[in-house]
């Protein structure tokens, strides 16, 4: 489970570097989605480095919200490679989400998510083969950091602490509070009916242990 938990850690740093990345180029040149995807890699690395699944899988929430925006605001003039890699970017993140949230089957939802990210990398790099832009580390830098934090955080998901289960305490069994009166009063007509002759002396003592409770 250390082991485990030191993925998370590594892969918390994956997503802190890109937060880094993200303001850098935030403080450089202003733009509302940056600032987005920036809060987004904060909650993603701080939920792994708490190791609070929540926390990450809100982080994937802001960065789909951007996404989507993005797509909503742009769609008529996307082309249809464009609209793919979009895709592939919602696909990567819904995969990563579901990583936070689903201890099972985490590790398959995480490399899934890396593995997307990966041939997004690649078909984005293929179609901007003359882009000097898309040549440089920085594009390459953020696909293989988000992929490699991705693929960690599924490996590692089994490790997010689980809700604590408070197991009932069964209280030990008090017994009925002795009623003193009650006891004094029964105790009294035994006695009557012994002074009386109706009960013999041995009816008497047996009666008077059951009710003492000897």
């Amino acid at each position: 489970m250390t082991n485990k938990k030191t993925l998370l850690y590594i892969a918390g740093a994956c997503f802190a570097a890109l937060a880094i990345i993200t303001v850098f180029f935030l403080i450089t040149g202003f733009y509302f989605m940056n600032l987005l995807i920036a809060l987004a890699y904060i909650l993603l690395a701080v939920g792994l480095f708490i190791c609070n699944p929540i926390i990450s899988a809100i982080g994937c929430g802001v960065f789909l919200a951007e996404i989507l925006i993005v797509v909503i605001q742009n769609i008529p003039y996307y082309s249809a490679i464009s609209i793919v890699l979009n895709l592939l970017g919602v696909a990567s993140l819904v995969m990563l989400l579901l990583a936070c949230i689903n201890r099972k089957n985490g590790k398959f939802f995480g490399i899934a998510a890396a593995a997307i990210r990966i041939v997004h990398l690649i078909i984005l790099l293929v179609i901007n083969s003359g882009n000097q832009y898309f040549a440089t580390g920085r594009i390459i830098l953020n696909y293989l950091l988000f992929a490699i934090g991705a693929a960690l955080l599924g490996i590692a998901s089994d490790s997010f602490e689980a809700k604590p289960h408070v197991a009932a305490v069964a209280s030990p069994s008090t017994p009925p509070p002795i009623d003193t009166s009650d006891r004094i009063e029964k105790l009294t007509k035994l006695k009557a009916l012994l002074d009386s002759g109706i009960i013999t002396q041995e009816e008497f003592d047996a009666k008077k242990k059951q009710v003492l409770g000897l």
